[in-house]
């Protein structure tokens, strides 16, 4: 069996205890994995005629393309950059506060504001959201730029281009904080407004994705979007 095969049935018969991160048997399974999938990619580089030496040297000398941002890409990357440092400075800051606001709430919420009957998120989930988050966008909205630049893709995919994928990716993250960080305005009136500067950079970022990536929509993502069109 091939490394490749190898890998898929992992996990395919992987457990639950795979999907909790704070769990050893977790990062023990990364770390095997990550050896796994090195030997796989090493297997296909000598497969094709390639010295695995020579490819790891030529990667680290291929200095990293950069693009000459327009002002309203420049805009985009700073916001998300921006609110990744801010929420990084709120989770620190109040990370022993979460932990004793979490303690003390009843863990089936009844919100009292309509607005937030769209979520049910309890109070922790919310901050895992925004946790799991909170670097995600950022790097996405920079692989979204990048594509933008790729003249090639863009012509060959006017539709199906990275781009548009990773801009999709990226407008689903900020909608999920978004409902995440609502839940927490609601819980934490004492901290609206740390909550509401993420907010409005969320916006901001939301409003110029739907800009700048007018198709993002259109783009059908493989096993999620084929039956439901958004």
């Amino acid at each position: 069996m091939s490394s490749k095969c190898m890998l898929y049935a992992e996990d395919k018969s992987d457990d639950n205890s795979f999907n909790d991160q704070s769990n050893f048997v977790f990062w023990q399974k990364i770390e095997n994995r990550l050896s796994k999938v090195m030997t796989m990619i090493k297997e296909t580089i000598e497969s094709q005629g390639y010295d695995w030496d020579t490819f790891l040297k030529e990667a680290r000398e291929t200095p990293e393309e950069v693009f000459n941002y327009t002002s309203k890409q420049r805009l985009l990357d700073f916001c998300g950059k921006k609110y990744s440092m801010i929420v990084k400075k709120l989770m620190d800051d109040y990370s022993q506060y979460f932990e004793v606001k979490a303690s003390v709430l009843s863990p089936g919420i009844n919100f009292s504001r309509p607005s937030a009957a769209i979520s049910e998120l309890q109070f922790s989930e919310a901050i895992e959201v925004v946790q799991w988050y909170k670097f995600f966008i950022t790097a996405k909205l920079k692989r979204a730029i990048d594509g933008l630049h790729d003249d090639w893709s863009l012509k060959e995919f006017p539709i199906q281009n990275d781009a548009n994928g990773t801009a999709k990716i990226a407008l689903i993250a900020v909608d999920r904080s978004l409902v995440a960080w609502r839940t927490l305005y609601d819980l934490l009136p004492e901290m609206a407004n740390e909550i509401i500067e993420a907010l409005r950079l969320l916006s901001k970022i939301r409003e110029e994705l739907l800009e700048q990536f007018s198709d993002l929509n259109k783009f059908i993502r493989p096993g999620f979007d084929d039956h439901h069109p958004v």
